[in-house]
């Protein structure tokens, strides 16, 4: 059984994640068509990230250009799961963000009304791998239970 991850507070729709072992924060944002994790998240990762010399531009919704290092697959955990999914990096002070991509691989459902994302996936991904997690941990934040995916 996959189980929910509570919406912390704010606007933005952020949930409670670990991306190789470094439990940190994920925005949510279906208006992304990829996923983002910060040089200073990765630099805590174990095992150590290997960032890839391949380098893109893209244009952000402001019509700035930023530059990103990947993508490279990375074990993320969230909603009760596991899965592998490919990141981007970049050299900023960013939120992770993940993209509809990612959304859409994990199966995640979004209820806004009761501040829940959980996932549909009740089979391993044919992008990566995807298996409930046993005991998930969940953690007190900012007057919210976050799960610890």
């Amino acid at each position: 059984m996959m189980l929910p991850s509570v919406i912390s507070e704010g606007m933005a729709p952020n949930i409670g994640v670990v991306i190789q072992s470094v439990s940190t924060t994920m925005m949510l944002d279906s208006g992304a068509e990829i996923r983002v994790v910060p040089m200073e998240v990765v630099k805590h990762c174990n095992p150590p990230v290997q960032i890839p010399d391949a380098t893109q531009e893209i244009r952000t919704f402001g019509n700035s250009v930023v530059t990103l290092s990947g993508p490279t697959p990375l074990d993320l955990q969230l909603c009760g799961m596991k899965i592998i999914h490919p990141f981007y990096f970049i050299d900023a002070p960013t939120p992770v963000i993940g993209g509809y991509d990612l959304m859409r691989a994990a199966r995640l459902v979004v209820d806004v009304d009761n501040r829940l994302v959980w996932s549909r996936r009740t089979q391993p991904s044919d992008q990566g791998w995807a298996t409930p997690i046993p005991n998930s941990l969940y953690q007190y934040r900012t007057g919210q239970f976050i799960q610890e995916c």
